[in-house]
């Protein structure tokens, strides 16, 4: 089944903004999931290496029952990144779209026994406006 995930990436303001780096993380399982490809305003993302360990997925922690299987990034964990670029200049309130595609392997999954359900967490975020910092939420590291 082909998955197609749409994310509306827009700059808050006041100022325009400046050149920047967005972070797409999609875990990873080979037996579940593949033909990976992130765009962002129609221009492909780049894979980065993914023993690049200076940039470390937003942790989530969602609720699930026991027939679920989550298959997350977790810190430290496989995970495929991909970076875009974004550019200079974009005035307040102007938008583009993120697009995280892959292929989630049915015909596998219905192998997995008692697993009813799967839950496939992808995660995103950008530089600080300090162009030091990655993941930044309000400040916060995250």
């Amino acid at each position: 089944k082909h998955i197609a995930l749409r994310y509306n990436v827009y700059n808050e303001g006041p100022s325009m903004s400046k050149e920047s780096k967005l972070f797409a993380f999609i875990p990873v399982d080979s037996k579940l999931i593949e033909n990976i490809n992130v765009t962002y305003a129609n221009t492909d993302c780049k894979q980065r290496d993914r023993r690049d360990d200076q940039i470390q997925p937003p942790q989530a922690t969602p609720n699930l029952e026991t027939e679920t299987k989550l298959l997350v990034c977790q810190e430290g964990g496989f995970c495929d990144m991909f970076e875009c670029d974004l550019p200079k200049g974009m005035k307040k309130e102007e938008r583009a779209t993120l697009q995280v595609q892959f292929d989630f392997l049915k015909k596998n999954a219905k192998l997995m026994g008692n697993v009813l359900k799967f839950k496939i967490v992808t995660s995103i975020c950008t530089m600080s406006h300090n162009e030091d910092e990655f993941c930044v939420n309000q400040g916060q590291i995250v």
